[in-house]
């Protein structure tokens, strides 16, 4: 059983969960696509996962930030404080100066050490260009964890040109598929397109714009999902053929 299907069985599981589903059986297909079969009653269906990603520039500055926190658990280790929770509502579009940031955190921290409970504390705001906010609180468990603040900053809905081309790309190749493997597919009695959001803060999404999705393609997709996994809401689209 490979890491992959692995991977793909845990979001399809969560998601058929969110749906309510409790009775079903998720296997591993001889070839991709699906994904994932799922036998639901006395049905099987084909399920294919992908992840809606965001933007180039929004995952440089996420990696970028991911640098900082490491580099201000490292300080603050070295510091002794070892059970906090920090979160950072970071400012976009802004050239970082990563060791200035990474000790802005550490600083927050240690000049408000004591105020800090195990409620949410806010220790800073816009202590330098890169960050508009700084909250921590304690945890029981030993251990330093710094993450983006989702709750500061909610994107709105995903916008349908986001999904577009995913769409017509995961159609693309079910069609090839079924072209070069027509037994396997014929024992399938649906295939669903699985989006997932993987909730992170620059995949803070609210729900998707528009139910309906027009595309260049002919949809052979029995249903089609967004599902945003940390979150748990879960969109189907009305998936239409753009006849212009």
């Amino acid at each position: 059983m490979s890491n992959k299907f692995e991977l793909e069985k845990r979001v399809t599981d969560a998601f058929l969960k969110s749906k309510g589903l409790a009775q079903y059986e998720l296997i591993e297909p001889e070839n991709d696509p699906p994904d994932v079969v799922a036998q639901i009653g006395d049905k099987l269906i084909g399920i294919e996962v992908t992840s809606i990603h965001s933007s180039k520039s929004q995952l440089i500055l996420e990696s970028n930030f991911n640098l900082i926190f490491s580099r201000a658990k490292e300080l603050l280790n070295e510091s002794g404080i070892d059970n906090l929770v920090i979160r950072i509502e970071p400012e976009k579009n802004i050239r970082l100066q990563r060791e200035k940031c990474a000790k802005a955190i550490v600083n927050a921290c240690t000049v408000n050490l004591n105020q800090i409970g195990f409620r949410r504390t806010e220790l800073s705001k816009n202590p330098l260009p890169g960050i508009k906010k700084i909250v921590a609180f304690r945890t029981v468990e030993k251990g330093i964890i710094i993450t983006f603040d989702s709750r500061s900053n909610l994107y709105g809905p995903l916008r349908s040109s986001r999904i577009e081309s995913v769409i017509e790309g995961k159609i693309n190749k079910l069609n090839k598929a079924r072209q070069g493997a027509p037994k396997q597919h014929r024992f399938l009695n649906e295939n669903w397109l699985l989006m997932t959001i993987a909730g992170t803060f620059y995949s803070n999404y609210a729900g998707v714009a528009d139910d309906e999705i027009l595309i260049r393609l002919e949809n052979c997709y029995d249903r089609i999902f967004v599902y945003h996994e940390r979150k748990g809401w879960i969109q189907q689209l009305n998936v239409v053929q753009n006849a212009v």
